[in-house]
């Protein structure tokens, strides 16, 4: 089933993961300063959310808020702004407005609050070696903070500061589903912070660079890409002696991006070739592909459900897949 939904020239809908709901009937992404809300069933463009105000800006980050999945999300804006919205409504609930720029929330968990990618104002130590000043990766401008609730931004607070040297690119990091630590990724390092004991450890790889991370959803697992095709799954990182790397490699260029199956079974991941690939994570010598996809995979979402993946691609376009009958739903042809 397809449909052509038009956007705004020059304003893509696959900047940022798109996501979908409980019951699987909307799918939300970004798409300027507005949130773009379709249907699951039919592709078509169902309603849009956007501030009425002329302050309206540039979102950056779209997630449900754990408490109220079913109705509510967040969403940030790059001036610093954040908003709770009833999706299923079409209302603005509450806003808040800090003096830092976002380029990133994350609400992985009821009881914890939120995490902020911000750009951090403390300068780095310039102590190092000038090989080690050359090599350091250009893109470490940010940081992750943690706030107890929305309320605190009203106050002035710019919240806990969990860990530094981070990406614009908020799809580098990465949370553990039960809450015992975070990982991300920049240039050619793999960092994992453990927030019961708030210590971190560093896991490099030579030569290529890291370009996408995801985190198992029950097992002690990281999956990584790499520029050269290659997908890392690390295991048993919490005791650094022992930490076991598997490299599973199909891709001829670079993995944009990895996604699990809820319940942890397969892993999925896309690039330059324009076919899924599905890997069994029983035996990944077992690979399962729907290729032809029509152009290079940049982004891959699961719904909430966990029975649909919402496939972007470099043209702008989202494929649904259904990931129980293996088949595909319905596209999104979006054109500038």
């Amino acid at each position: 089933m397809l449909a052509r939904p038009r956007t705004i020239a020059g304003v893509s809908l696959v900047s940022h993961r798109a996501i979908i709901g409980p019951g699987e009937r909307w799918m939300l992404c970004l798409c300027g300063s507005q949130v773009r809300i379709f249907s699951c069933s039919t592709g078509q463009l169902h309603s849009v959310l956007e501030e009425t105000t002329e302050a309206a800006d540039r979102l950056t980050a779209l997630v449900f808020n754990p408490v109220n999945p079913h109705s509510q999300i967040y969403t940030a804006t790059v001036s610093g702004s954040i908003l709770l919205w009833d999706y299923e409504d079409g209302v603005l609930v509450k806003k808040v407005t800090s003096k830092y720029p976002l380029h990133g929330l994350y609400v992985p968990y009821r009881d914890r609050g939120l995490f902020l990618l911000s750009e951090h104002t403390e300068r780095r130590s310039s102590v190092g070696s000038a090989k080690d000043l050359a090599n350091r990766p250009e893109d470490e401008s940010c940081a992750l903070f943690q706030l107890d609730c929305i309320g605190d931004i009203s106050k002035g607070s710019k919240g806990r500061l969990v860990c530094r040297s981070l990406s614009t690119d908020s799809t580098k990091v990465a949370f553990c589903s039960r809450g015992e630590y975070l990982a991300s990724i920049n240039h050619n390092s793999l960092n994992i912070y453990y927030f019961k004991d708030e210590h971190f450890k560093k896991h490099l790889i030579s030569r290529n660079l890291f370009t996408c991370i995801a985190v198992h959803p029950t097992e002690q697992c990281i999956a990584t890409g790499d520029t050269q095709g290659r997908i890392l799954l690390w295991r048993n990182f919490q005791e650094a002696p022992t930490v076991s790397k598997t490299t599973v490699h199909w891709h001829s260029t670079a993995v944009l991006d990895i996604a699990f199956s809820l319940e942890g079974s397969y892993m999925w991941s896309g690039g330059w070739e324009s076919t899924l690939v599905q890997w069994s994570l029983n035996n990944t010598d077992q690979k399962d592909f729907i290729p032809r996809l029509g152009a290079a995979i940049v982004r891959l979402s699961i719904s909430y459900d966990g029975n649909i993946i919402a496939v972007s691609h470099s043209d702008g376009g989202i494929t649904f897949i259904s990931i129980l009958i293996e088949r595909t739903n319905s596209t999104l042809s979006i054109h500038s």
